[in-house]
């Protein structure tokens, strides 16, 4: 609705055109982002979209929360806290929702957020598990393997390699440009000696 009145307000400006433009590009990025959420705002419970709308931004609250926390366990009732739901309902409505458990998400969101800490720092392994929330080290081997059927370190290994052969092959590109640069410059400074203009400072 503020897009909408924004748009209307700007009717009268004489640059509208070319802002409306910008703004309907907006708009229409910021509904395909919401597309996913339009499915599941749905299967809110609520005789009205005004309800539906309500419990599912209580139930977005909960999920950016466990997003946000994914360094350690979240319990069921902190999460059920902030959507005013109990443990119960909370945990029936975010499996209609999402399709999976609260804790199955809190701990897919946790070895997610593993997986980014091994590819992106020195950490080891040890203190990757720690940082994602995991008590010991077996049954954060155990849960990663589940997940990304390797070892942490076997993904940690892979992560390199694929960044090595990025790095390479930009490098690469990069040579090629600079290689096709030349012979372009090259060229011109033989098509301009064999024409008979001297270049000034030549």
């Amino acid at each position: 609705r503020m897009w909408y009145h924004a748009s209307r307000n700007m009717e009268h400006d004489g640059r509208s055109g070319r802002i409306q433009a910008l703004l309907r590009s907006m708009l229409l990025f910021l509904e395909e982002m919401q597309a996913e959420y339009r499915s599941r705002l749905g299967l809110c419970p609520g005789a009205s979209l005004g309800r539906k709308r309500q419990v599912f931004e209580r139930m977005q609250r909960a999920s950016l929360y466990l997003e946000g926390h994914c360094h350690r366990i979240v319990r069921i009732s902190e999460l059920a806290e902030r959507t005013r739901f109990s443990t119960w309902y909370f945990s029936k409505l975010f499996h209609k929702l999402y399709g999976e458990s609260p804790l199955a998400a809190s701990a897919r969101m946790r070895l997610d957020h593993a997986a980014s800490l091994l590819a992106s720092t020195q950490m080891t392994i040890g203190e990757v598990g720690a940082a994602s929330g995991f008590d010991n080290s077996c049954s954060f081997a155990r849960s990663f393997r589940a997940r990304f059927g390797m070892t942490a370190s076997e993904y940690r290994a892979a992560r390199r390699d694929a960044d090595l052969i990025l790095q390479r092959r930009r490098v690469a590109h990069a040579k090629e440009v600079n290689a096709s640069s030349e012979a372009v410059r090259f060229a011109r400074e033989n098509a301009i000696k064999n024409s008979g203009i001297r270049l000034v400072g030549a």
